[in-house]
């Protein structure tokens, strides 16, 4: 799963008979929705599916975490994920996402390698590997027994013929089940999309090696960028993105979930309008995180005042640029050949 993906994502009018919005608990402190307050509503970018012609995100008082609610039950999200993006890419489209998706994964690795140790015997799980991109960028530069977890049929299969990866359709719960230990496992842009993000935390915890590490990727709610304006705010606030975190309250889950913090940055991975945190974790105690993780009024007015603020800076393109360049030429030859 990838979040250049995310917002391309379609389902039928049929498929949308049984979807249920509803309210959500807190992930991090348990809070009910009462204690929630709105920190923004917004129009989705396209509409999904009928009845939900926003978006609309919470944070939570107690906290200060953000997330998505109401939201979609289990049911409605494999419903909606079942009008898979990845089968309608091709061509030179699919070519420039795979393209923009390995430069992301080798800026990963750079920002990584003071805290991971690479060996050629490593045990290496990617959940949620998309296309591949980052088992392949691993493979190239280190080495690995390399495997990864991919809900998408097609996706998985780009990874098999295109980068000889071995992809699992399943679960990754069932690795568990199996007694696979890894030395490392990658979380790339797939941590804020699933619906109970300590649960996977935990499932992940239980997957490391002694000494292993967890490599996670998420966009970064307090680094919005000017490419992301107050009347394109569906850049940032999606359906399909179910938690928003930052340096705080993502160390935060993590410890709830017995991950130790080692590393987390912001920058633009992603080089795509967007700044995302990378961190990773290793085994370690539950620790409940000290409340409030951040203050939720003070979380809004800094997300409406950096959404206010490049929108004031919208870049601005005179009319017709093309049509007023041709008239310059022709008025200058003009001139000339008087």
């Amino acid at each position: 799963m990838r979040y250049e993906a995310a917002d391309q994502w379609v389902v039928s009018p049929e498929a949308a008979v049984n979807q249920i919005e509803q309210p959500v608990t807190c992930n991090l402190c348990g809070s009910a929705p009462d204690r929630h307050q709105e920190l923004i509503t917004t129009p989705v970018k396209k509409p999904h599916w009928p009845g939900s012609p926003t978006c609309r995100v919470a944070c939570c008082e107690v906290c200060g975490f953000t997330f998505l609610s109401p939201r979609l039950d289990q049911a409605g999200y494999n419903q909606y994920y079942a009008a898979d993006y990845y089968e309608e890419m091709s061509g030179g489209q699919l070519a420039a996402i795979v393209a923009k998706n390995e430069g992301v994964m080798r800026r990963v690795l750079d920002e990584v390698a003071p805290h991971v140790v690479f060996r050629p015997d490593m045990k290496v799980i990617d959940v949620g590997c998309g296309y591949g991109e980052m088992l392949s960028e691993l493979r190239k530069r280190h080495g690995g027994q390399v495997v990864g977890v991919e809900l998408s049929a097609e996706a998985a299969r780009f990874a098999r013929e295109n980068y000889g990866l071995t992809v699992l359709e399943e679960d990754v719960n069932e690795r568990i089940s199996a007694g696979d230990r890894y030395d490392l496992v990658f979380l790339i842009a797939t941590l804020e999309h699933v619906l109970d993000g300590a649960a996977l935390l935990r499932t992940l915890r239980a997957m490391l090696a002694p000494g292993g590490r967890l490599v996670v990727l998420v966009p970064d709610l307090d680094a919005i960028q000017p490419i992301v304006r107050t009347d394109n705010a569906s850049r940032v606030f999606k359906v399909v993105h179910t938690y928003y975190f930052t340096r705080k309250t993502l160390p935060a889950l993590a410890g709830r979930s017995g991950l130790a913090t080692l590393s987390v940055k912001s920058g633009p991975f992603s080089s795509a309008g967007q700044h995302d945190l990378v961190a990773v974790f290793e085994a370690g105690p539950e620790v409940a995180p000290v409340l409030p993780v951040e203050n939720w009024g003070e979380k809004k007015a800094g997300v409406l005042s950096m959404l206010e603020k490049h929108a004031a800076t919208k870049p601005t393109k005179p009319p017709f640029l093309g049509v007023s360049r041709i008239a310059r030429r022709v008025l200058d030859k003009l001139f000339r050949a008087w």
